[in-house]
């Protein structure tokens, strides 16, 4: 019998996706809401592979991945985007349904930092730009 306080593997993920076991990679998806961070890294990066691949098999589950959204990983919060636009490239029915809710949680999360998924902009005078400036030559 399969331990559900445990989340799947990205592999056991990736083999229902397979399969179109919906609603199990949707059961499996909140289960990893508790992984640790480098199991949900690794959950996203597939997920975007297959979004990429194969988007329509991915569609069914877009509303299930708004919760990766407001991750406390960036790489996650970002990696999860991409598959958005991944899947919403040929299959936009399914990334149009959940516009509402993407709009609803940038709105409430607005002023947190976990919604952020740009990188802060580097200011002219921050020792990576100093650094630059230096190399060049006179």
């Amino acid at each position: 019998m399969e331990d559900v306080s445990q989340p799947p593997t990205v592999e056991e993920v990736s083999e229902l996706l397979d399969a179109r076991a919906y609603d199990d990679v949707t059961a499996c998806l909140k289960r990893f809401e508790t992984a640790p961070a480098d199991d949900r890294r690794g959950l996203s990066q597939e997920l975007q592979r297959v979004g990429e691949e194969t988007p329509d098999a991915l569609a069914p589950v877009v509303p299930a991945l708004v919760r990766f959204l407001t991750d406390a990983e960036r790489s996650v919060r970002l990696t999860t985007a991409k598959t958005f636009v991944a899947v919403a490239k040929h299959e936009s029915d399914a990334v149009a349904l959940v516009v509402p809710a993407l709009a609803e949680r940038a709105r409430t999360t607005r002023s947190s930092t976990t919604f952020a998924l740009a990188r802060p902009r580097r200011s002219a005078t921050s020792p990576s730009t100093t650094r630059i400036r230096s190399r060049r030559p006179n």
